[in-house]
């Protein structure tokens, strides 16, 4: 499976999936690969859900069980408001994100990093 090249967009944004990035298949794989060129490319990335842990795993982050299930409403602590509120935001997941080396976290609650920010060379452990 192979999407088209990340150039060609100016924003691509990637959404949620019933299962978690761990579990590899073949468009997973061809959806890091599209993320990992983007990064490269400078195209931004806006991720939620599943689509959270792709980018993050395509930048050398990864994906671990939460301590606990989210599912309702939960407030931010955000660093960059201008950026990610503080909410209310609605959580649905079990799993929490590893954030890439040379990643801005901008927003968590006590369960998980909510967002974060990488740009193009800050993140420098691009898996291939």
């Amino acid at each position: 499976m192979a999407f088209p090249a990340a150039e060609d967009y100016g924003l691509i944004l990637t959404l949620g999936a019933p299962w978690p990035v761990a579990r590899r298949n073949a468009w997973i794989e061809a959806e890091l690969a599209l993320l990992r060129s983007a990064h490269r490319a400078g195209v931004p990335v806006l991720g939620i859900c599943f689509g959270g842990q792709a980018p993050a795993t395509a930048l050398g982050g990864g994906v671990e069980a939460a301590p606990r299930f989210e599912l309702g409403w939960s407030r931010l602590t955000a660093d960059a408001p201008e950026l990610v509120g503080p909410g209310p935001c609605f959580q649905f997941h079990g799993e929490r994100r590893l954030l890439p080396p040379g990643a801005r976290e901008l927003a968590r609650n006590d369960v998980a990093s909510q967002a974060f920010v990488c740009v193009p060379g800050a993140c420098s452990s691009i898996r291939r």
